[in-house]
């Protein structure tokens, strides 16, 4: 009977990381006459580790080998792989494994044949698998696309499925189990930003595919996944199973995982403590005496201060006892986070030791705080959401199938919507919670788009509850007529396709009104030698981008999440004038890609609509990404014209505001001397005066890059001078922007 001892899924208290390595191929072929998809690893010195599958059984084969000097692979498929067989069963092993044999072929393929003992060879015609199209895959199956094309391809008939829904400390979350390994992962669906959302998820469910992978090595059960953190700015939660690889004893592997909500960044204990000398070094530098002698000698200290009885020593002389004084107890300890502090999971490699985690060995915050890590400035290490979340009903107005979003905020101040599933077209509500609980409504509408000589009411709703679950009540509009009102709660499932996956994340109100109403690929085209999918969402016409070729797949997948929010964030500027409006105006924003390179990619909405109480309103909004992560880029990121040095981006400043105060006038003046004739007082566009020359024009500009170099639009003129915005001349050409380089100065430009 094998043993079983513990290990803790983390080395140096941070995240395992994997080799470097020659990145796989995937090809596709046949293995005599049965479909067969492989993959393989040549390395830099010729040793080939591979492995394939045949689309009938679905089961990988390891299979190793070398290339020779004329490029020939001679691979052996793992026979203890293939059959999983007990020490018992070795000597009915066959003593010939299969051989593969290959040869370069057209098409960067290769061919040869695959042959066992004195059998008859199987001919073997292998081509590489052409790049998938991911926008239609579901968010789970193109995260492993991105992770393994090769387990994608594998695990493509057996998708995760949603098991159940729950609540944890007021974040709505969905579970998701891999059918074949049987783990779970969990999916935030509400109670963060809709970006922060869906890198959240991204993250959580690469991470997900990680694990799925790693135990499909060996046998495995128990696999549980627990939350022990949601707040505003972490996110912690365990991995833990009993694993057996085949060795004398199965472990525990117990995997923390430590999530920070502002950029969906793994962190590591240094990040957040730090018990030694400053400053701290990167998590690759922690030197093993920090890990083995330092940290679990000063927690063993702590926790001896904190919780004597527990930490007491005993007569017990055996060695089941936990000795809490001894530094292997907390070496390497799995750490996780909780509302009340940072828990280490005591663990030996003695399976029968009580040290096993007893819930008490937390490290409360107030002690963690005065021993800051990499990230001193984290804010607000644990809170809580204590924000109101909308609540989506559906049922009748009438005879007419509606919509409702209610959101109703501590003081009791209601601010909704609707629509009609006919028309598709909202209407915004406003009103109060009554201290008997009734909602008194009323339609909004903007006086701008009512007749001068129109006084009636709006219509009105009154709504009362109904088993504190639904509601019940009237509508009635300013001539007298009445309907009936029937709402009960809606549940939404979660989508599929990566498009409205984004939409679910930002607003599942939004979401239902387009379930049937997806984005559709209307175009394909090339753009500085990168293939674009134009994507537009039939509801309000707008478009955007999607990134097919030109960069690694993690990398569109990054950038593609981000050109999908600019879908529906347009969207939402065409649903929030119509509704303003009462259907009577349009806004069409226009997207645009201003350059695409290897290291940024940078797009632009204009937006020019008369939407708006104070009349004709125009402005655009720029967004710069770095193409390696899709991290939006500051000004100063590029360009800094100062003589002090750069601050550092974690200084709070906003985005949008430029850190140097001259940087208005240092513009005034660029633009003077290279655009003197429409810098004059007097220069004008479509009869239209635009004072280009005035510091006011440039206080807070927006900007992007084009190949030209970085193009500036002046501050938004609304109602006074919209023909002036465009300023299609105010572009600071690359020459003179690399002699004032910004923050990321290894960031290479056109």
């Amino acid at each position: 009977m094998k043993s079983i001892c513990f290990i803790a899924g983390i080395l140096g208290m941070g995240l395992l990381s994997a080799s470097v390595q020659a990145t796989p191929v995937v090809y596709n072929g046949t293995l005599g006459t049965t479909p067969v998809v492989m993959e393989l690893d040549v390395n830099v010195d010729g040793r080939v580790e591979s492995r394939y599958f045949t689309t009938p059984e679905r089961v990988t084969h390891h299979i190793n080998g070398q290339r020779s000097k004329q490029g020939q692979l001679t691979l052996n498929v793992d026979v203890d792989a293939l059959e999983n067989d007990d020490e018992a069963d070795a000597e009915a092993k066959p003593t010939n494994s299969p051989v593969i044999t290959l040869q370069p072929a057209d098409n960067n393929g290769w061919q040869g044949e695959w042959r066992q003992g004195q059998g008859a060879p199987l001919t073997v015609v292998l081509s590489p698998v052409a790049p998938i199209a991911t926008a239609g895959l579901s968010p789970f199956m193109q995260s492993l696309y991105q992770v393994s094309p090769y387990d994608y391809l594998l695990r493509a008939t057996a998708e995760p499925v949603m098991v159940k829904q729950g609540v944890v400390n007021g974040y709505n979350v969905e579970w998701w189990q891999e059918p074949n390994a049987k783990i779970s992962m969990f999916q935030l669906t509400s109670g963060y930003p809709a970006e922060r959302l869906v890198a959240l998820n991204t993250a959580l469910r690469d991470s997900f595919w990680r694990t799925v992978l790693a135990v499909a090595q060996c046998e495995h059960s128990d696999d549980k996944v627990k939350i022990s953190l949601l707040s505003e700015t972490l996110i912690s939660y365990v991995v833990s199973d009993v694993r057996d690889c085949g060795g004398a004893h199965s472990y525990m592997d117990v995997s923390p995982h430590i999530l920070q909500v502002s950029n969906a960044s793994w962190l590591t204990l240094s990040d957040l403590m730090w018990v030694d000398t400053s400053p701290v070094p990167d998590a690759s530098a922690i030197p093993d005496a920090y890990l083995q002698d330092t940290l679990p000698t000063w927690l063993a200290a702590e926790f001896a201060r904190l919780y004597p009885k527990q930490t007491a020593a005993t007569d017990d002389e055996s060695d089941d006892v936990c000795d809490y004084s001894s530094t292997e107890v907390w070496a390497n300890a799995p750490w996780s986070l909780t509302p009340k502090g940072v828990y280490f999971q005591t663990m030996t490699s003695n399976f029968t030791s009580l040290c096993k985690g007893s819930g008490w060995e937390i490290l409360p915050w107030d002690i963690v705080k005065q021993h800051p890590g990499r990230l001193k400035d984290l804010p607000g290490v644990v809170t809580t959401s204590d924000h109101a979340e909308p609540q989506l009903f559906s049922g009748t107005l009438g005879d007419d199938s509606i919509v409702l979003e209610l959101n109703i905020d501590a003081k009791n101040s209601v601010a909704g919507r609707y629509f009609s599933t006919r028309t598709l077209h909202d209407r915004e509500l406003s009103g109060d919670r009554h201290t008997d609980g009734q909602l008194a409504l009323s339609e909004v509408i903007s006086q701008k788009y009512r007749d001068e000589d129109d006084d009636t009411e709006l219509p009105e709703l009154t709504l009362h509850t109904v088993d504190n679950q639904g509601w019940q009540g009237e509508w009635r509009d300013g001539k007298g007529k009445t309907a009936k009102v029937m709402l009960h709660p809606l549940s939404v499932t979660a989508p599929s396709s990566v498009f409205m996956q984004s939409l679910y994340a930002r607003s599942h109100y939004d979401y239902v009104r387009n379930q049937k109403a997806e984005p559709r690929q209307v175009k394909k085209e090339v753009i500085n030698g990168y293939e674009v999918e134009w994507w537009q969402d039939p509801l309000s016409n707008v478009l955007t981008a999607q990134l097919v070729s030109g960069y690694t797949p993690e990398q569109r997948a990054r950038l593609n999440a981000k050109l999908i929010d600019s879908l529906w964030e347009q969207a939402a500027l065409f649903q929030r004038c119509e509704m303003f409006s009462n259907g009577k105006d349009v806004l069409s924003p226009e997207f645009s890609l201003r350059l695409l390179s290897p290291s940024v990619v940078s797009y632009t909405i204009d937006v020019d609509t008369m939407c708006a109480d104070v009349g004709r309103e125009v402005y655009t909004r720029a967004s710069t990404l770095r193409s390696s992560d899709a991290k939006p880029l500051t000004l100063a990121d590029i360009l800094w014209v100062a003589e002090s040095p750069i601050p550092d981006q974690t200084t709070g400043t906003k985005d949008s505001q430029y850190l140097d105060e001259n940087f208005t006038d240092w513009l005034v003046e660029l633009f003077s001397k290279r655009y003197p004739k429409q810098m004059r007082d007097d220069f004008q566009v479509d009869g239209e005066t635009c004072s280009y020359g005035e510091s006011a024009s440039w206080g807070a500009p927006e900007w992007y890059l084009t190949p030209q170099g970085i193009h500036f639009l002046p501050e938004a003129m609304t109602g006074l001078a919209p023909e002036c915005h465009n300023a299609d001349w105010a572009v600071i050409p690359w020459d003179i922007v690399k002699q004032h380089p910004g923050r990321l100065k290894d960031l290479p430009l056109p």
